[in-house]
């Protein structure tokens, strides 16, 4: 989950101008409205965590799979479960379509219940959507019987109450299964609703090309690649590419001695503050894929964790092998997260989003942790272990924007809460992390904005702009918006003031405000963008309001024709 919201003010000068506001609103709820879920009586937690999936070291699948990524309808139909369900798809539910992606998911998935009678884990999940190309996180129903009882009879009645429970609304693929596994019948039905449709996936020289276009408005995309074992890497947009949202192109540099690479995309609307993950591919680099899932391996002495500090223990030890600076954990923060982790989970198995993105929201706000806090991100789980003694890190660092969350170098703060189940191998909790603002340069940032300006400069047939550092007159500025001296547009007129004393010439500023800059895809204006030759100076800073623990990004562009 990530946090990207955006004001914008845009001002003309000669000499000084006031600029719109760009001071956000911060969307996080408030300390109080916590601590009204937390009083609650705390619910059931045995109950809640029924439905825990089970983690395993390692598990294979059988294939076939499909060629194509997505959606694809030549599926054959090679029983009187997909003829019977293809058939009342078309008249009932024409919004559906078998597809063999989808088909692939559900024999997979039916196999591991047939096995087990649990869920997968949710990274052997993403495993087997990867695996068989599905462009999105698909949700399964099941009837399960012991092999000893029968399933009911595949006859009408049966084929229409399945048909009949399905989506009747918007686009959506579907797989259905019925067979046996070691210990269970399963009679399953996989239905997802992808929100990309893929153009390119692609590998060559050490880079990993993703491109397409959303289906959903789209106010931010973030994609990152796994690198080694548990490593990852930030994907920027492709070089030479003109792409705007809903439309995105970005590459991926990989790996060369992995044998394949897992890939995810996040999104979230225009001003959204939490976004979601709406894709998770697994692939190929050098050797054919691999159809085995196997969890990552963590020393033994942090094989079971049990606890927040073996947690916090076990994620300082890896970050330490991967020389990064340990990250503390806040005490009083992750006193909050205890106090609401069951409602949260009670919230997520009613499938009641509004309480727990209330809850999300709340802990990303970090009202306990000392800021101004520049980023928060928040992972949640919940497993039985089944096998191993599992590491919950081996199952939360299979996707790579997870690594993101949890090994972020200028990560240095965490709030984290743990639960048992009924039995102690049932576990579920969740960590938020905190990056906090520091006075210093953000030059890698304000190289990527003239880069994004380029782009859009770009798709109009215009050359890049001239880039112009400006240190001496902006430092002292961005100093005082850093310590709330001066507000962002009070700031932009002292900036444009001093250019226009000092060089005598029409300058035009535009300030920018986002509270996380990663993913997001700012809108410039129409003279920036259509002018033939424009020089810019790009500086980015930050400012942080009264009441509130956030800090906000400010970015300053100041520009003249040439």
């Amino acid at each position: 989950m990530r946090a990207a919201l955006l004001g914008i003010g845009l001002c003309g000068l000669v000499s000084a101008c006031a600029s719109n506001p760009t001071v956000i609103k911060h969307p996080f709820p408030k300390a109080g409205a916590l601590d009204a879920i937390a009083s609650r009586p705390a619910p059931d937690a045995a109950k809640t965590m029924e439905s825990a999936p089970l983690s395993v070291s390692m598990w294979q699948l059988e294939g076939p799979f499909p060629d194509v990524l997505g959606t694809d309808k030549g599926v054959v139909l090679v029983d009187a479960l997909h003829a019977g369900v293809d058939a009342r798809l078309k008249t009932r539910r024409p919004n559906l379509a078998l597809t063999p992606g989808m088909q692939c998911f559900a024999r997979e998935y039916g196999r591991f219940l047939g096995t087990h009678g649990i869920a997968p884990q949710l990274d052997l999940q993403a495993f087997m959507a990867g695996r068989c190309g599905v462009l999105a996180t698909p949700q399964v129903s099941y009837v399960e019987r012991e092999l000893a009882q029968t399933l009911p009879p595949l006859d009408d009645a049966t084929l229409d109450q399945l048909v009949g429970s399905l989506p009747a609304r918007g686009q959506g693929e579907l797989g259905v299964w019925l067979g046996s596994g070691e210990r269970y019948h399963i009679l399953l039905t996989a239905f997802a609703a992808p929100q990309l449709q893929l153009s390119t996936v692609s590998h060559s020289e050490g880079t990993l090309r993703l491109a397409g276009t959303m289906r959903t408005a789209t106010g931010w995309l973030q994609s990152h690649v796994t690198n080694g074992a548990l490593g990852f890497r930030a994907c920027t947009a492709t070089p030479g590419s003109t792409a705007q949202l809903p439309a995105f192109d970005v590459s991926c540099s990989v790996n060369p001695s992995d044998a394949n690479a897992v890939v995810d995309v996040l999104i979230g609307a225009p001003n959204a503050l939490l976004g979601e993950r709406v894709l998770s591919l697994v692939v190929p680099l050098s050797d054919p894929l691999s159809d085995t899932y196997r969890a990552a391996e963590f020393a033994a002495e942090f094989a079971r964790s049990a606890t927040k500090g073996d947690l916090v223990r076990q994620l300082n030890a890896v970050r330490e092998s991967m020389s990064l600076p340990p990250i503390v954990n806040v005490v009083d923060q992750s006193r909050t997260a205890a106090a609401l982790l069951p409602h949260y989970f009670e919230a997520a198995a009613a499938r009641d989003r509004k309480t727990s993105e209330l809850i999300a929201l709340g802990l990303m706000a970090g009202w306990r942790v000392e800021g101004p806090i520049r980023d928060a991100n928040f992972v949640s789980f919940m497993a039985r272990r089944g096998d191993r003694l599992a590491s919950t890190l081996a199952e939360l660092t299979y996707f790579p924007s997870t690594r993101s969350t949890l090994l972020d170098p200028e990560a240095s703060k965490l709030a984290i809460a743990t639960m048992e189940g009924a039995d102690s191998d049932t576990l579920a909790g969740y960590i938020t992390t905190y990056t906090i603002f520091e006075d210093r340069r953000y030059r890698h940032y304000e190289k990527a904005m003239l880069d994004e300006l380029d782009r859009h400069r770009a798709a109009k047939n215009m050359g890049p702009v001239e880039r112009v550092d400006a240190d001496k007159e902006l430092d002292p500025i961005m100093t005082k918006l850093s310590k709330g001296r001066l507000t962002p547009s009070e700031g932009m007129n002292r900036a444009l003031g001093a250019y226009a004393e000092k060089l005598g010439r029409e300058f035009r500023g535009f300030t920018l405000g986002t509270m996380v800059i990663d993913g997001w895809m700012p809108t410039f204006p129409a003279d920036l963008i259509d002018s033939k030759k424009v020089a810019v100076t790009a500086r980015l800073g930050y400012y942080t309001g009264s009441g509130t623990n956030w800090g906000q990004y400010v970015i300053y562009l100041i520009y003249t024709k040439l």
